[in-house]
């Protein structure tokens, strides 16, 4: 009996500690190998224009008990610390979330863009398109609005407060995450004209915990590379036919 005990114990301790332990989340984007005719159309992809609500927002379930049953935190932004300074926000980057929509968008963009050749040369800054100009060529600007790109992360603690780590080592998640994308992506020609537009309007929910595998905002970021890696894959077929 005395050795099932010690059994028992040591599993939750491991399996608690476990949770404690996940690798930091990051930014991953993988480039799909080039299926595209290649062209010397020169695209440039603009700024990301950040169009979300700033504003991220914390509030407790039944939170009048000692042990209250869980927290809710309703990150718009989730990738920005914000600080209200009168009637606007100031934000600075989640440092250990090692990802800021703004750039790592831009970046994977122009990233897959430019390996699969579909557009070539591909800018990501005005001042390198300079007096580029080939034969027959067009110029193209990729510009993506990002109208929503938030979290809704719920921590359960089961009105059991420090003591919900029990519960967590039989398998209840530690928390919840859903991921709301929206964004417009839009491709104009020389005189400003839009030749592509798609939006992007979708929603998952992630639960962390050693039973559902962790780091539920691993997971959501990588539903949002996907998401980018297929409105990307769209985007080229359409314009390729």
């Amino acid at each position: 009996m005395y050795n099932a005990f010690k059994l028992v114990s040591l599993a939750v301790v491991t399996l608690t500690a476990s949770g404690c332990m996940s690798p930091p989340v990051k930014w991953q984007y993988s480039v799909s190998e080039g299926s595209f005719d290649s062209s010397e159309n020169s695209l440039l992809v603009e700024a990301v224009e950040d169009k979300r609500v700033l504003r991220n927002e914390t509030k407790s379930m039944l939170s009048a008990l000692p042990f209250v049953l869980w927290t809710t935190e309703n990150d718009q932004a989730f990738d920005l610390n914000l600080a209200r300074e009168g009637t606007k926000y100031q934000s600075t980057p989640v440092g250990e979330l090692r990802f800021v929509a703004t750039q790592n968008l831009l970046l994977s963009t122009a990233k897959e863009l430019g390996h699969s050749r579909f557009f070539a040369p591909v800018f990501s800054h005005p001042s390198e398109v300079g007096p580029w100009k080939s034969d027959g060529s067009q110029h193209y600007t990729l510009k993506l609005m990002l109208n929503k790109l938030g979290f809704k992360k719920s921590h359960y603690s089961y009105g059991l407060g420090p003591c919900s780590f029990l519960l967590n080592a039989v398998g209840a998640p530690q928390k919840n995450v859903e991921l709301d994308i929206n964004w417009d992506l839009i491709v104009y020609n020389e005189d400003r004209k839009p030749v592509y537009k798609d939006s992007i309007v979708q929603r998952a929910s992630f639960y962390d915990g050693w039973y559902y595998n962790l780091d539920a905002e691993q997971r959501a970021l990588d539903e949002i590379s996907f998401a980018l890696h297929t409105s990307l894959q769209k985007l080229q077929q359409e314009l390729s036919q």
